[in-house]
């Protein structure tokens, strides 16, 4: 059995290091971090030393974006659409090339105001007609 601990929309693990200093108390190979890029960005970590420092333990990534936490709001860490939030795509993309990244992607997303599969189905070709080009770009598909 694996066990992927998502980098999550909350402070107790908020960042990649953090799930390092678990990683550092579980000694397992089967303990791995699965990084959502917008849960990432929206607290500000600097992504390279993040995807640099944990690429050993990345299991798989979530993708979508985000609005970033800040003194006076709390951020927003679902429904915005790709390519409007805080997420530094070309910049994350770049750095997982870097760093032989050659997991699995997955695009969060939620469909809760679309009202057909019609309007769902336009929304998941808009996110992977934003995202696709710019992996293809950093060499990852």
């Amino acid at each position: 059995m694996v066990l992927a601990i998502e980098i999550m929309d909350d402070p107790f693990i908020n960042s990649i290091e953090k799930y390092l200093a678990i990683e550092k108390e579980i000694d397992s190979p089967f303990l791995f971090v699965y990084p959502d890029i917008g849960n990432v960005s929206a607290w500000h970590n600097d992504i390279y030393s993040e995807f640099y420092l944990g690429h050993h333990a990345i299991a798989a990534l979530h993708l979508k974006d985000t609005y970033a936490v800040t003194e006076s709001s709390k951020g927003q860490f679902r429904d915005v659409p790709f390519g409007q939030g805080c997420v530094k795509w070309e910049e994350a993309f770049d750095i997982l090339k870097e760093t032989n990244y050659n997991g699995p992607f997955l695009i969060e997303m939620w469909s809760e105001n679309c009202e057909t599969v019609e309007e769902t189905r336009a929304a998941i070709q808009e996110a992977q007609a934003f995202l696709y080009p710019l992996i293809k770009k950093a060499g990852l598909m």
